[in-house]
């Protein structure tokens, strides 16, 4: 991937063989062979690296699908706190490349059947998961966070800063001034690394702060786009719609 991309599905990847390394918002996650990770896809990601060899399945499932399962609390405010789960448990690498193969064949049949079929094993697996104290949350620590680097060390503690400050007003310059960088070098480094502006970032940021609560609360619109970070309702519905393409209220209403 050339730049990091949101979508709002969650997303279940395996590593079959070789090595995935993603920048998972401002994180670099390294996922090995016979791992399965999961997270909630608003978060921007972006695949960086992997050998040659790689081999993976990935699949996007609907945040409303997985809603409607009401799995354990744990696992679900993980995924829809933004956080990366991955199973390391080696006694399931077996029973993964399994179930990923034949859900690849099922969901290509084209045979509404076949995926229903899919989203039960799906359900199952993810309450297995649930289940498993191997279950690990991605750790702050594996952040790069170099503030002696003038390159991606820069930029990765402009991103932690956001990820920190997003619901507070921000500035640009107050940014660019932590990590002791000209505003305009700053913005330059960021937008060649992320893809989009720093201003873009914090606004999707923000974005992803409400359809968090659009979805676990029945929160009044105005007290969520408040709380996100947006200082009036018309900026909150403009931000919404260009990065979700539905408002607010049609986005809570699709999740139910």
């Amino acid at each position: 991937m050339q730049w990091p991309h949101c979508h709002d599905d969650v997303e279940l990847n395996f590593v079959e063989t070789g090595t995935l390394i993603y920048l998972f918002g401002e994180k670099k996650v390294r996922v090995e062979t016979g791992q399965l990770a999961l997270f909630w896809a608003t978060m921007p990601h972006q695949l960086i690296e992997f050998p040659d060899d790689t081999r993976m399945y990935w699949l996007h499932l609907p945040l409303a699908s997985f809603l409607r399962w009401q799995l354990p609390a744990p696992l679900n405010e993980a995924i829809l706190n933004g956080q990366l789960l991955v199973d390391r448990d080696r006694t399931n690498v077996e029973r993964d490349r399994v179930l990923f193969q034949q859900w690849n064949e099922d969901l290509h049949s084209g045979q509404v059947v076949q995926s229903g079929i899919v989203l039960l094993e799906i359900e199952a697996r993810l309450r297995r998961l649930a289940l498993k104290t191997s279950l690990e949350t991605i750790p702050k620590e594996e952040a790069i966070l170099r503030k002696s680097s003038p390159g991606p060390g820069k930029v990765e503690q402009m991103a932690s800063y956001i990820v920190a400050h997003y619901t507070e007003p921000l500035k640009i310059e107050q940014i660019a001034r932590e990590v002791g960088l000209h505003t305009n070098y700053a913005m330059t480094l960021f937008r060649q690394a992320y893809g989009m502006t720093m201003n873009q970032y914090i606004v999707r940021y923000r974005v992803l702060h409400a359809q968090r609560l659009l979805a676990t609360t029945d929160r009044k619109i105005i007290e969520i786009a408040l709380e996100a970070g947006f200082e009036s309702l018309s900026g909150f519905y403009a931000a919404f719609e260009n990065i979700c393409e539905v408002t607010p209220r049609q986005y809570r209403a699709s999740l139910f």
